[in-house]
């Protein structure tokens, strides 16, 4: 099991290395990072919050003919108790 979860974490680091580092190339005067970790997603990045400069989080948008965006529950915490700025990006 502890090898199987070991795996994950390291296929998923692999991964999101590799997006981190094609945005990186498109915007090298932007300094950003990566860091996987294991708990409650809404509490990991207000705590984040505090030592950044801005969070970037998602939204999806509405169906046909509605406007607006639909924000999950992370995103709503973000906003309401990040130390930084949010910017939420549509999907």
């Amino acid at each position: 099991m502890a090898d199987n979860v070991a795996r994950i974490e390291r296929e998923r680091d692999d991964r999101l290395t590799a997006l981190v580092q094609a945005a990186q190339a498109k915007q090298p005067d932007v300094h950003a990072f990566h860091q996987l970790a294991i708990g409650s997603a809404s509490a990991l990045l207000v705590e984040a919050s505090r030592r950044a400069d801005l969070l970037v989080t998602g939204a999806r948008r509405h169906g046909e003919g509605r406007h607006g965006m639909l924000i999950g529950p992370v995103t709503q915490t973000l906003l309401q108790h990040a130390e930084c700025p949010v910017a939420v990006v549509p999907q």
